[in-house]
């Protein structure tokens, strides 16, 4: 029963999301929508605030299941744009709020994981310095995430499957490029009296 409580609650907050902004949003318009009391809603949740933090946990913990190969990164932005383009109004309307940064954090957390788990596994078949992987994997975190929030800010036009498959295109073979070259780095240093 809980779970379904605050599915509803939710769902109702995505659904009104999609029809005006967060802070035109009342306890009062989601407990309506949804069928429950304003007492059933704070039983939940303490304010309307909370609603964005507990969306964009649910969808990561969705999101991030399993391991990450070149493949599953690509399914895990996949599934992270989908959501994001079947609610662009409610994204829209999050990204231009107060609370943000539950969407960057949202899209900075699935950006992370994913890189930092795919570069680890495409340094295994060498032993790479940590410290390079970490390098890497930030920096293809913060190229991720600007990409997102781009596509957020120029109103999410493009197909997502479609601009994932060209980031796709882009960075096929990049990522063990840029390990190579770091190997490449530390030898040069080493040999260097």
């Amino acid at each position: 029963m809980l779970q379904l409580t605050k599915k509803a609650i939710i769902d109702s907050f995505i659904q009104l999301l999609n029809q005006r902004p967060l802070d035109q949003i009342t306890v009062t318009d989601i407990a309506r929508e949804c069928g429950i009391s304003r007492r059933t809603f704070y039983h939940y949740y303490q304010d309307i605030y909370q609603l964005p933090e507990d969306l964009f946990l649910s969808e990561t913990r969705k999101i991030l299941k399993g391991e990450t190969d070149f493949r599953s990164w690509e399914q895990w932005f996949e599934k992270m744009t989908v959501f994001a383009f079947h609610n662009k109004t409610a994204i829209a309307h999050i990204y231009h709020s107060a609370r943000r940064e539950y969407l960057e954090r949202y899209i900075f957390t699935i950006a992370d994981k994913t890189f930092t788990d795919f570069i680890a596994q495409s340094g295994k078949s060498k032993s790479y310095r940590q410290e390079d992987i970490d390098m890497l994997a930030a920096f293809y975190t913060s190229a991720a995430v600007g990409l997102a929030f781009d596509w957020i800010r120029r109103g999410m036009q493009e197909n997502p499957q479609q601009l994932i498959h060209g980031y796709v295109k882009l960075l096929k073979g990049t990522v063990q490029r840029a390990l190579d070259n770091c190997e490449q780095s530390g030898t040069e240093e080493a040999a260097q009296p």
